[in-house]
């Protein structure tokens, strides 16, 4: 077997898609200034949900 053939965990994944999630929240939010607070709440609880492992 070569080195290779092996699988490897990605043990920084998850802190990779956290912020990428993070920053797409802060990127809508700019660029839906007029957004109403329950929005904003509403992406902050899917956002939280997919942080979580997403939907069983």
């Amino acid at each position: 077997m070569h080195s290779y053939d092996r699988e490897t965990a990605l043990p920084n994944a998850q802190p990779i898609i956290a912020q990428s999630l993070i920053t797409a929240a802060r990127t809508w939010a700019t660029l839906h200034p007029a957004a109403s607070l329950r929005d904003r709440q509403m992406l902050a609880a899917r956002i939280e949900l997919e942080l979580m492992g997403g939907m069983p």
